[in-house]
């Protein structure tokens, strides 16, 4: 799903055939292990304006599917369908708990953490579902799968400072912030490393940039920022990263 949605066994790419067959694994896979109504299906599918017997229709685009995955990897509940298929087999979910994983590893193994967040973006092919992307059906994943791989961009570039890479994060961190403006911890991190590779005053120069850019939208940086600020300001040394 981290790209064109398709299947790939150890033998290869196997073909699951076009677009309303994508459309249909894409909408199963969201709802994965979940009971999903032929009406959402259908829905995603055909649209707002199905074919008049889009229920048979449905019905094939699955058996054509279970040819695929296998005759039990779609079970049939009332009027709905849900895939049956473990984490590993997806990849966005696989992404989802490495990413879930290194968060949890990285106040304690910042190394690990960081090795998690490289394996699991290595996963991603494209944009999530392809040329589906845009559709409707799919548009809360793709956008909750995006927020993801940001924290894990966060995660990485955090363990990084841990490590003590702090000259080598820096330059990332700088290109985060312009690419994100508005993601809080890209600038902590960033004032972090400049003051502690020595750099006072451009880290403050950062923090005065990021009041203005928070100020233009009516906002203000949280208590942590004028904290850490103070700190900088004073030239007090600085905590360690994790517990900031």
């Amino acid at each position: 799903m981290l790209g064109p949605v398709q299947v790939e066994t150890p033998a290869g790419l196997v073909p699951i055939g076009g677009r309303r067959s994508r459309t249909l694994l894409a909408a199963l896979v969201i709802g994965v292990g979940r009971d999903v109504s032929q009406d959402t299906l259908i829905e995603a599918v055909w649209g707002s304006q199905p074919p008049p017997h889009a229920t048979a229709a449905l019905q094939s685009h699955v058996s054509k599917l279970r040819h695929v995955l296998g005759v039990n990897s779609i079970v049939t509940e009332d009027h709905s369908y849900r895939l049956v298929a473990d984490c590993d087999q997806i990849d966005a979910c696989r992404f989802q708990r490495d990413i879930q994983q290194a968060a949890s590893v990285l106040p304690a193994d910042p190394t690990a953490a960081r090795t998690l967040v490289r394996e699991a973006t290595e996963l991603w092919r494209g944009a999530p579902f392809g040329e589906l992307s845009d559709e409707e059906f799919c548009y809360l994943e793709t956008q909750r799968l995006g927020e993801l791989r940001r924290t894990g961009e966060e995660i990485e570039l955090e363990a990084g400072l841990a490590l003590g890479m702090d000259s080598e994060t820096v330059p990332a961190l700088q290109a985060a912030v312009v690419g994100e403006p508005y993601r809080e911890r890209r600038w902590y991190l960033l004032i972090y490393a400049l003051a502690r590779s020595g750099r006072r005053v451009e880290a403050l120069r950062v923090h005065n940039d990021l009041a203005m850019t928070l100020g233009a939208v009516g906002l203000a940086p949280t208590h942590a920022f004028d904290d850490l600020a103070a700190m900088v300001a004073a030239g007090d040394p600085l905590p360690p990263l994790a517990t900031v």
